[in-house]
């Protein structure tokens, strides 16, 4: 009975379906069922490390001297999350002025905020323009001002994008994209690495020949992804699709012509 109610409890409070295995008599994860299984994991790896460092360094502020965070300015529109999760959880409308990279200039939103996602240290806020209901993808760093206008909107009636985001590496939704396989060809080492730290959940590995592996996922292709590819250079090639194979060749190439 102790076991029903912590198994009851799990289900209730976190979403995570666990079932009982006849054959192998035992319960495993549904994860299929199991509401943003992987989002409680992350949750739970970021709370365990933080109770482990705030332990230590209660312990012995000497302890900071030997740690080394990541200087990249994560921290930077934090301010910002509180008041994005509290609006996304009671569907509010918020105006925000958000700078662009690209374009150079500061603009001004009426946004239907979504989901919140975190990538590479860095958290990014989904949601929907009022004015056309275009899907846009918000960095937190780049929000200047935020005015909450305590006016709601229905969320039902919202297209499912954190759908798309657990089929994509990275924060670039694309509307007109759909889910591919990609096969990676990697040696030895480099497997080890990619068992250790996978590209994305759905990975699987098949090893081909000797120092030889494939390496699957399925996603949607996008920015990100390339990105992970190239940054690995020649030790990895794409086996397929071919299109993006010939992507990241004429990349190459054009980075060669570049250094001449």
């Amino acid at each position: 009975r102790t076991l029903q109610r912590d198994l009851e409890m799990i289900r209730n409070e976190f979403r995570i379906e666990l079932l009982y295995h006849h054959d192998r008599r035992g319960y495993y994860i549904d994860i299929e069922n199991s509401m943003d299984f992987y989002s409680y994991l992350k949750f739970f790896e970021l709370s365990v490390t933080a109770d482990i460092l705030n332990d230590l360094v209660l312990k012995g502020k000497d302890a900071l001297k030997f740690i080394l965070f990541d200087q990249s300015g994560m921290l930077e529109g934090i301010e910002n999350l509180k008041i994005l999760l509290a609006s996304i959880v009671k569907n509010e409308f918020l105006c925000i002025n958000h700078y662009n990279y690209d374009k150079d200039k500061e603009s001004t939103y009426r946004i239907k905020p979504l989901y919140l996602k975190e990538y590479q240290g860095r958290w990014y806020v989904g949601a929907l323009v009022d004015d056309d209901d275009a899907f846009l993808i918000f960095g937190i760093d780049r929000i200047k001002k935020i005015e909450i206008t305590g006016k709601k909107f229905q969320r039902k009636n919202c297209p499912d994008y954190m759908s798309r985001f657990r089929d994509i590496i990275g924060v670039s939704v694309s509307s007109n994209k759909k889910k591919e396989k990609i096969v990676l060809s990697v040696d030895t080492l480099n497997m080890r690495y990619f068992k250790s730290l996978p590209l994305h959940h759905s990975q699987v590995m098949e090893q081909i020949a000797d120092d030889k592996y494939h390496i699957g996922i399925e996603v949607i292709p996008n920015f990100e992804l390339k990105m992970k590819i190239l940054a690995l250079g020649s030790r990895i090639k794409v086996i397929e699709p071919q299109w993006l194979a010939n992507e990241i060749k004429e990349t190459f190439k054009e980075a060669v012509t570049m250094y001449r």
